[in-house]
């Protein structure tokens, strides 16, 4: 454990205490949030301050407000409003930052600009035709992998074997927390980098998804065998492949501006120098778009970094 508190804790429970029940668990739970809430409040002080919220209906104002009224925090202090860009937001008349605008004057409503940059960078992806049937194939593929809990536990299982074999003949680095067993991750428009975490996640359980599908292939029912045959193909296409390479390359790269950005030390010089960064980054990758012209290299690099090296014409 790195928290000494907790390990001491830990040290002194009975050793049948596992901790796992859900009543347990909500009150662990309970006491990070309340711990939470009461350092966020100290550290506010008597400053101003800004309330950034996630999609929520206008009935949210006043659970703002008695948050606030809880926390002995003046309205009046705040300085600006964060939401995304619903209409329920952001709406001139009726959206919560109206609301809150009309009692207090200074909260200044901005779209929140991860949010802005998620939706411009998803865009830019899917304005390309064989990007955006690339991203539903995806979509299709993560569907199909974890439609049940017995297909989630056979992709950890098969995914638990390529990591030992993978680590048997030294093609895995290990030490604690890496290689840990997961499934595969769901993108969302509205969702930050969650189409880098979908790219990443299936690049690292490609062959344990492949196994999955051939199963589904040999023991599911006839529709469901269509289906995953119908999946299979398109999942080991070479233009499917690459793509799925190229994207997590260049996801990779805003998905770092992402966490740079978020950083509590940032401020507006630096940001501006990273989006820059990013810029040059991004450029560099379109100026070097010539090693990707040999089709066989682009066939050894894929072969490289695929757990099953599968290409198909």
């Amino acid at each position: 454990m790195e928290n000494d508190e907790l390990s001491k804790a830990i040290a002194k429970a009975l050793k049948n205490a596992k901790y796992t029940s859900h009543d347990i668990q909500k009150q662990i739970f309970h006491v990070f949030s309340v711990r939470l809430k009461n350092a966020i409040r100290k550290e506010i002080g008597v400053a101003k301050y800004c309330i950034i919220v996630d999609a929520a209906p206008l009935t949210l104002k006043n659970a703002i407000y008695s948050a606030l009224a809880h926390y002995n925090l003046d309205v009046q202090n705040i300085r600006c409003q964060g939401y995304d860009g619903a209409s329920n937001m952001r709406g001139e008349f009726n959206g919560l930052q109206a609301l809150i605008m009309k009692d207090c004057k200074t909260a200044y409503y901005v779209h929140c600009f991860a949010h802005r940059l998620q939706l411009a960078l998803v865009a830019a992806a899917k304005n390309l035709t064989p990007i955006h049937m690339f991203f539903d194939k995806l979509i299709s593929i993560v569907n199909m992998v974890g439609a049940s809990c017995k297909r989630n536990d056979e992709l950890k299982k098969a995914h638990a074997d390529d990591i030992a074999h993978l680590i048997s003949i030294n093609e895995l680095e290990t030490w604690p927390g890496l290689n840990q067993i997961g499934t595969l991750q769901q993108a969302a428009d509205t969702r930050w980098s969650s189409h880098f975490r979908s790219l990443s996640s299936l690049i690292r359980m490609f062959s344990a998804a492949c196994t999955v599908l051939l199963k589904v292939m040999e023991d599911e029912l006839p529709s469901q065998r269509a289906d995953a045959t119908s999946v299979y193909d398109e999942m080991t296409l070479f233009d499917f492949i690459f793509i799925l390479h190229l994207m997590s390359e260049i996801m990779g790269i805003t998905d770092f501006l992402r966490q740079t950005l978020q950083r509590k030390s940032q401020d507006i010089s630096n940001a501006m120098e990273l989006v820059s960064s990013t810029k040059r980054l991004l450029q560099e990758l379109r100026d070097d778009n010539a090693q990707y012209v040999d089709r066989r290299h682009i066939e050894l690099m894929v072969i490289k970094t695929s757990p099953l090296g599968i290409i198909t014409e």
